[in-house]
Protein backbone atom coordinates (compact mmCIF):
# COMPACT_ATOMS: atom_id res chain seq x y z
CA UNK A 1 0.00 0.00 0.00
CA UNK A 2 2.68 2.16 0.65
CA UNK A 3 4.68 1.16 -2.16
CA UNK A 4 1.50 2.61 -4.15
CA UNK A 5 1.04 5.94 -2.42
CA UNK A 6 4.45 6.45 -2.98
CA UNK A 7 4.70 5.52 -7.08
CA UNK A 8 1.33 7.73 -7.66
CA UNK A 9 2.96 10.75 -5.69
CA UNK A 10 5.99 10.44 -7.92
CA UNK A 11 3.86 9.94 -11.05
CA UNK A 12 2.03 13.32 -10.07
CA UNK A 13 4.97 15.31 -9.44
CA UNK A 14 6.46 14.13 -12.51
CA UNK A 15 3.46 15.27 -14.52
CA UNK A 16 2.64 19.08 -16.26
CA UNK A 17 0.32 20.82 -14.26
CA UNK A 18 -1.52 21.01 -17.67
CA UNK A 19 -2.64 17.51 -17.56
CA UNK A 20 -3.01 17.39 -13.65
CA UNK A 21 -5.41 20.26 -14.48
CA UNK A 22 -6.71 17.54 -17.07
CA UNK A 23 -6.53 14.95 -14.68
CA UNK A 24 -8.66 16.54 -11.92
CA UNK A 25 -11.22 17.75 -14.18
CA UNK A 26 -12.11 14.22 -15.39
CA UNK A 27 -11.81 12.68 -11.20
CA UNK A 28 -13.99 15.32 -10.95
CA UNK A 29 -16.68 13.45 -13.02
CA UNK A 30 -15.82 10.22 -11.47
CA UNK A 31 -13.74 8.92 -14.14
CA UNK A 32 -9.90 7.84 -13.63
CA UNK A 33 -7.47 8.87 -16.13
CA UNK A 34 -6.31 5.99 -18.21
CA UNK A 35 -2.28 6.95 -17.07
CA UNK A 36 -3.56 6.72 -13.13
CA UNK A 37 -5.61 3.45 -13.76
CA UNK A 38 -2.84 1.45 -11.83
CA UNK A 39 -3.91 2.85 -8.78
CA UNK A 40 -7.68 2.44 -9.08
CA UNK A 41 -6.51 -0.32 -5.88
CA UNK A 42 -6.40 2.86 -3.77
CA UNK A 43 -9.62 4.52 -4.80
CA UNK A 44 -10.83 7.25 -5.85
CA UNK A 45 -11.23 9.10 -3.01
CA UNK A 46 -7.17 8.72 -2.42
CA UNK A 47 -6.56 9.62 -5.98
CA UNK A 48 -8.45 12.72 -5.79
CA UNK A 49 -6.96 13.61 -2.51
CA UNK A 50 -3.07 13.19 -3.81
CA UNK A 51 -3.60 15.31 -7.20
CA UNK A 52 -5.78 17.95 -5.28
CA UNK A 53 -2.29 18.61 -3.04
CA UNK A 54 0.06 18.10 -5.49
CA UNK A 55 -2.01 21.34 -7.59
CA UNK A 56 -2.14 23.08 -4.46
CA UNK A 57 1.91 22.85 -4.40
CA UNK A 58 1.60 24.20 -7.63
CA UNK A 59 -0.61 27.15 -7.29
CA UNK A 60 -2.95 26.41 -9.25
CA UNK A 61 -5.70 25.88 -6.70
CA UNK A 62 -6.40 27.35 -3.24
CA UNK A 63 -6.65 25.09 -0.20
CA UNK A 64 -9.97 24.19 1.33
CA UNK A 65 -10.30 25.90 4.51
CA UNK A 66 -13.65 24.83 6.91
CA UNK A 67 -15.84 27.19 7.96
CA UNK A 68 -17.46 26.37 11.31
CA UNK A 69 -20.56 28.08 12.00
CA UNK A 70 -21.53 28.31 15.43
Amino acid sequence: MDDKLLRLREKLASTSTETLKEYHGRMKQGIIPSSLTEFSSLGKNVIMKYLEKELILRGVIKKKRRVRIY
